[in-house]
């Protein structure tokens, strides 16, 4: 009988300390990203604050509402 038949096969589980670097990891970026959602905007496939749009669309106006 070989040695590779005698041992029991291994099982692919994930060690608690990589499971637990996952779980850390998730929630700093969590709590790192969570305050831009706030007054975030998504035009045209990019995020931008609502203040930012504002000021972009405020700003491109020609003519007498360019003063407003």
């Amino acid at each position: 009988m070989s040695a590779s038949l005698s041992r029991p096969p291994r099982s692919r589980r994930f060690s608690a300390y990589i499971v637990l670097l996952i779980a850390v990891w998730t929630l700093a970026m969590g709590l790192r990203l969570l305050p831009q959602f706030d007054t975030a905007l998504r035009i045209d496939g990019r995020i931008t604050t609502v203040d930012d749009y504002i000021a972009d669309r405020c700003g491109a106006r020609l003519g007498p509402d360019a003063v407003t």
